[in-house]
């Protein structure tokens, strides 16, 4: 389409994008720019919300569980990129689901762009292996005051249990440490679950796909935004936000109203 990714870095940037995109829809053979799956309340309530979050929170989930309260003070922002994606994307969005948007839609070429995270490549090679290791790249969401960061953080923790019997509490430990420390294991959490390394001694390791060698480089140089969600009241992000929202898009309530309902379902959470 003649756009430099390298310079979208303003929402201004990217909506002009988008634009670019729109007149050339025809040309480029696809059907959007984006594919925004607002059937799925967890794009939108977990990792949408969360650029926007996460300033609020000084990028620390502990803050966030601590918080009696949010206040969406980039909440604009955050309608303003919420409306771009539906705006723009394949039709209608409230029915359009995680699977549509990362097989029928982005594996296949028929739009642009899809806000995900590295968790898509597996499915995207094994619908089109040449198109996920050299057509896919990370566009950082632009967030006033964190353009070119990204949110990176650990959704998933191994944990032992401390009641088990002192032998399989050991047995464990023993298998944390060989998957995390010996050549096999070290392979199979690089090759096999395309994990990026959290740990050190990983150095000769080659990361398995390009979409986790971009995050492990803008991890490197510290150009990421904490993951907060996770510290927000149990089902928050979905059954409160997330539905807000969708009810946002079906023109049922303003903006103003999802942070309000938002609002209130933390605080009444928090008593």
């Amino acid at each position: 389409a003649g756009i430099n990714p390298d310079e979208i870095k303003s929402m201004d940037d990217l909506e002009a994008a988008v634009e670019t995109l729109n007149s050339k829809k025809d040309e480029l053979g696809i059907e959007a720019p984006f594919a925004f799956p607002a059937k799925e309340k967890w794009v939108m309530g977990n990792h949408l919300a969360n650029a926007y979050l996460a300033d609020e929170f000084n990028h620390d989930v502990m803050e966030a569980y601590e918080a009696d309260t949010v206040e969406f003070t980039m909440g604009d922002q955050m309608k303003r990129f919420t409306d771009l994606q539906n705006d723009n994307s394949i039709q209608p969005t409230l029915s359009l689901d995680y699977s549509q948007q990362v097989e029928e839609h982005f594996s296949l070429g028929n739009v642009a762009m899809i806000q995900q995270g590295n968790w898509v490549y597996n499915t995207v090679a094994s619908m089109d292996e040449e198109f996920a290791q050299n057509n896919v790249g990370l566009l950082p969401i632009p967030v006033e005051g964190y353009e070119g960061s990204i949110p990176v953080g650990v959704p998933n923790y191994w944990v032992v249990n401390k009641e088990s019997e002192e032998e399989v509490v050991q047995a464990s430990k023993d298998f944390l440490d060989w998957m995390y420390t010996s050549e096999t294991g070290k392979k199979f959490v690089t090759e096999e679950f395309k994990f990026i390394p959290a740990y050190e001694g990983y150095e000769d390791q080659e990361i398995a796909d390009p979409i986790s060698q971009e995050i492990y480089n803008y991890a490197k140089e510290g150009n990421t935004l904490g993951w907060v969600f996770l510290g927000a009241p149990t089902a928050w992000t979905e059954d409160a936000l997330g539905v807000a929202m969708q009810e946002y898009i079906a023109g049922d309530i303003t903006w103003e109203e999802v942070e309000q309902q938002a609002t209130k379902a933390w605080e009444d959470a928090r008593q």
